[in-house]
């Protein structure tokens, strides 16, 4: 760094843009929603309803359903730093917490779709076969991990707990709530940002001294599905499927970040990398399976003018729509609507309660 400044400031600015362009804008709403949701303890009863089902098709706790609904919307690295947090407050174990991971960690459906399939393969159908080659990857992962190969002797192995603890915690004001929230956020958003810049430095140097884009795609997820998308020698098909296995993955640089969300949480590096290698294989040979399915039934070359029409306004509306979401305006939204769900709890709460001390002082007055 100190011998080729030049290159480390591009790979810093690189890394800047990427994270204050893309990462920052579709990520900091969903850290600050997932804050505030924890606080009010919203995942707890959410995951009472979903643990039956997660508890009989994965062995896992309802919470598995509750880091899947949010990790599906937002992205990496939100499924471990989720599974983190409830790791270090006990509300699971360290080996629920591998469990959870098995089939709770997704990346996001709008770069899938959005960024691999349309602006670097050239079709948001081939984007769709990624995105569903991934999600039956994160299952088919859940499913052979925790029902196929764990017994209790084995790291991923473990009896289904028996419901999920609950903890008595003094109610914060709602103010209280949002501030935290939000400082968690910025807190999280910060080690995202430091991995990012870091890593986009390496992959300069590693692209000056001639390393492939594949190596260095390694690194980085988007880099390497931009390579894997432009590799001529390799069919559509395998250049699908490769995409699926890099998103599903999701490069060291991801992991970095999840590593860093996972400290303290009792689940290592070996675990994770585990974890997350087996998705990306998984996704990238069930996607091929997908692919070549379409391609015996003559449905493969279908591309999204055929279907929506070449004015492809479906789509045109889905990126206004996408564009619409990720704005500042929109995020103050967020805040304020989970604001006003924070408030009415606790209202709703707070004359619970002095509607139960009423009654149970009008009975002894009786008495």
């Amino acid at each position: 760094m100190v011998a080729f400044p030049g290159m480390t400031q591009t790979g810093v600015r690189e890394g800047l843009d990427l994270f204050v362009e893309i990462v920052f804008p579709t990520m900091f709403p969903f850290f600050i929603l997932s804050n505030v949701l924890a606080f009010t303890n919203v995942p707890g009863k959410i995951s009472r309803v979903l643990e039956p089902l997660y508890a009989t098709v994965f062995q896992v706790c309802g919470y598995g359903g509750y880091v899947a609904i949010v990790s599906l919307f937002s992205g990496y690295p939100m499924a471990a730093k989720l599974v983190g947090e409830l790791c270090c407050s006990g509300t699971v174990t360290p080996l629920e917490g591998k469990k959870i991971l098995t089939c709770s960690s997704f990346c996001g459906p709008l770069f899938i779709v959005g960024t691999v399939g349309t602006a670097m393969l050239g079709e948001p159908l081939y984007g769709g076969m990624i995105l569903a080659g991934h999600y039956l990857g994160a299952i088919a992962n859940g499913l052979i991990f925790n029902r196929f190969l764990c017994s209790p002797a084995t790291a991923f192995g473990g009896s289904i707990p028996q419901g999920i603890p609950k903890k008595e915690s003094e109610r914060d004001s709602l103010f209280q709530i949002l501030t935290n929230g939000i400082l968690r956020a910025f807190s999280s958003m910060g080690l995202i940002c430091g991995y990012i810049v870091l890593f986009s430095v390496f992959t300069v140097f590693l692209r000056r001294i001639g390393l492939g884009p594949m190596i260095t795609g390694a690194l980085e997820m988007t880099l390497g599905c931009q390579a894997a998308a432009s590799a001529e020698k390799i069919t559509i098909l395998g250049r699908i499927s490769l995409c699926a296995f890099l998103v599903s993955f999701g490069g060291i640089s991801i992991a970095g970040q999840s590593l860093s969300m996972l400290a303290g949480s009792g689940i290592g590096a070996r675990d994770y990398m585990q974890i997350k290698l087996s998705h990306g294989i998984l996704a990238g040979i069930l996607t091929y399976l997908l692919g070549f399915s379409l391609e015996q039934f003559g449905l493969f070359d279908l591309t999204a003018a055929v279907v929506y029409g070449t004015d492809l306004l479906w789509i045109q509306q889905l990126g206004r729509l996408h564009q619409q979401i990720y704005t500042g305006k929109s995020m103050i939204v967020v805040v304020c609507l989970m604001g006003f769900l924070v408030g009415m709890d606790h209202l709703i709460h707070g004359s619970y309660e002095k509607l139960h001390t009423y009654i149970i002082e009008r009975r002894k007055n009786d008495r």
